[in-house]
C-alpha cells in the first residue's frame, strides 16, 4: 500500500473525478490498495479502529456520575443523564459500523476480525494523528471525539493534550521489498473509508465482481441477526460501497452524524447552567468536571 495524489483508477475514482471537476473531493492523499491481501489488511485495520473507538465512547459514558449518591448535584441529573445516552448512542452506531466491516472482510474471502492493540495503544498501531486514548467525559474528551470524526479538510483542532501531534511527519513511501505490512499515513477515519472504496472499486475492475466477492453468503451479518436494520449483506460492488459508505457516514457532515452529536454535547457543556460546568480547556478529570466525573471509568 503506497500514497499517490492521482484519482482511482476504479469506477468509483472515475466517478469522483467526473464530479469535482477532475480533482480530489477530499484533500488527502489516495492510499492505493492494488491487491487483495492489502485490502484484507486495511479492513482488518478499520475494524481494529472502529473496536477502539466504540472503547472510547464507552469509557467516556461509564466515567459519569449517574445520582446524587455519587455527589452529583441533583440539578445536574437529567442533564448529565443526556449526555450519557447520547455516548451509548454514539457507540451503538460504531458497533454497526464494525459489523458493517466485518461484512467487508467476509464477502472478499477472510474472517472477522475483532482482535484489537490494548490499551494504551501501542504508537505505531495508526498513524499519529490519529490517537486512540481512555478519557473521562469532558471538554478534553469532547474535543478528541470531535477531532477524530472530522470530515477531510475540516480544521477542528485536537485537546490540547495531543498538540504536538500536529507536527508529526507522515511516514515515507516503503519499499516493496520491506517485510511486513505497515499502517499507510491517513489523517481521517473518513479518508481510510474512502481509500477502501477506491480499493473495492479497482479490484472489482481488474479480477471481476465474481472473483472479488468470494465469501459465501450465509457469513454475512444483517439486521435479521443484530437490531441495526442499516446492517445490509455484503455481496457485490454496489453492497460493498454502501458498506463502506455507511461506515464512514460520521465523518461526511450529516446533521445525524456522530460528529454532530459531539459537537452538539460539547456545546451543552460550555452552555450548562451549573457554574461548576462553565469553565473551558480544563481537564476532565478535575476543576469543574470533578463535580459531573468519577475521575476512572466504571468500565476500566
Amino acid at each position: 500500500m503506497t500514497q499517490t495524489p492521482t484519482i482511482g483508477r476504479g469506477r468509483l475514482g472515475q466517478t469522483i473525478a467526473s464530479r469535482h471537476g477532475g480533482g480530489r473531493a477530499d484533500h488527502e492523499p489516495e492510499l492505493r490498495i492494488d491487491h487483495r491481501q492489502a485490502l484484507l489488511y486495511t479492513l482488518a485495520k478499520a475494524a481494529e479502529l472502529e473496536h477502539l473507538i466504540i472503547c472510547q465512547y464507552l469509557y467516556a459514558a461509564f466515567s459519569l456520575k449517574r445520582d446524587a449518591s455519587e455527589g452529583l448535584p441533583e440539578e445536574l441529573v437529567p442533564t448529565v443523564g443526556g449526555w450519557a445516552r447520547t455516548l451509548f448512542r454514539i457507540a451503538e452506531q460504531e458497533m454497526l459500523h464494525l459489523a458493517l466491516v466485518q461484512n467487508l472482510l467476509t464477502s472478499i474471502g477472510a474472517g472477522p476480525h475483532l482482535a484489537r492493540p490494548n490499551f494504551p495503544v501501542p504508537a505505531r498501531s495508526f498513524p499519529a494523528r490519529i490517537q486512540i486514548v481512555l478519557l473521562p467525559f469532558g471538554e478534553e474528551a469532547l474535543r478528541h471525539f470531535a477531532f477524530l470524526e472530522r470530515p477531510e479538510g475540516e480544521p477542528i483542532d485536537d485537546a490540547e493534550q495531543f498538540a504536538a501531534l500536529a507536527r508529526a511527519q507522515p511516514l515515507p513511501d516503503v519499499d516493496e521489498d520491506e517485510i511486513g505490512p505497515i499502517v499507510a499515513d491517513f489523517e481521517t477515519i473518513s479518508h481510510l473509508y474512502r481509500s477502501i472504496e477506491d480499493g473495492l472499486a479497482t479490484l472489482a475492475e481488474r479480477l471481476g465482481e465474481s472473483r472479488l466477492f468470494v465469501g459465501p453468503a450465509r457469513a454475512q451479518a444483517t439486521g435479521e441477526h443484530f437490531r441495526f436494520p442499516e446492517l445490509v449483506a455484503v455481496t457485490d460492488l454496489a453492497s460493498a460501497t454502501a458498506a463502506s459508505r455507511r461506515s464512514s457516514s460520521r465523518a461526511r457532515g450529516r446533521a445525524a452524524s456522530g460528529r454532530s452529536r459531539i459537537s452538539a454535547a460539547c456545546s451543552a457543556c460550555s452552555t450548562s447552567s451549573s457554574p461548576r460546568a462553565t469553565q473551558t480547556r480544563r481537564s476532565s478529570s478535575a476543576g469543574p468536571w470533578s463535580a459531573l466525573t468519577s475521575g476512572q471509568s466504571r468500565a476500566a
